[in-house]
């Protein structure tokens, strides 16, 4: 029996598509730490359920959305959030494909460091989505967003000094276009995990 549409708690979906999130982050330092080339295929395939989960979690919100007269945070709103959230997905699971089209047969240390990194901004995005469902009341909030933005600022750092790096010691130049468009999808996956965590501090102050 489909549970009654009042029963839908849009901020728990908000919460558990976050966790995919996280889970896919987690999952996919493990891949770069202990790269194989020959089961990243699979390894990518792996990761890509995790995102499919996630797509599941943005279909129930999209469809409740589509039934229900009353909403805890503006229509447009939740359709904005759930979209940077499941972005945030789609990078992560992008990562493992790419190494795989690429050919890449081993990894760079700055590339972990930059996952670490965002690993670490899931890791407070997390706090975030647990406290944007009691926004009205919460004092921490902007604190553990601040978190995410000055993590995030870090990975930036690093994002520059790679690049850097890249085009001044590397000889191959199918190594560099290589590695530069790796390096410029984990900063779209920081820069969408920010995004994310300043949605929701607008949000906050959409709704107080």
């Amino acid at each position: 029996m489909r549970r009654s549409r009042k029963e839908f708690d849009y901020f728990a979906e908000f919460l558990n598509l976050t966790n995919k999130g996280q889970e896919a982050s987690n999952e996919l330092l493990k891949v770069l730490k202990d790269y194989d080339s020959g089961t990243i295929e699979n390894q990518a395939y792996q990761i890509h359920e995790i995102e499919q989960a996630g797509d599941k979690i943005v279909h129930n919100i999209m469809d409740e959305l589509n039934h229900s007269f009353i909403t805890p945070i503006d229509r447009e709103d939740i359709v904005l959030l759930t979209e940077s959230l499941d972005n945030i997905l789609d990078g992560l699971d992008s990562v493992p494909f790419q190494l795989d089209s690429y050919l890449i047969t081993e990894i760079r240390g700055k590339a972990i460091e930059i996952t670490e990194l965002i690993v670490e901004a899931m890791n407070h995005l997390i706090g975030v989505a647990k406290e944007f469902a009691k926004f009205k009341n919460s004092k921490v909030l902007g604190e553990k967003i601040a978190h995410v933005n000055s993590i995030e600022e870090q990975a930036d750092f690093l994002y520059r000094s790679a690049v850097k790096e890249l085009f001044s010691t590397e000889q191959d130049i199918f190594n560099v276009v290589k590695w530069k468009a790796v390096y410029r999808r984990l900063e779209d996956i920081m820069d969408d995990i920010e995004k994310t965590a300043d949605v929701m501090a607008g949000l906050v102050i959409k709704n107080t």
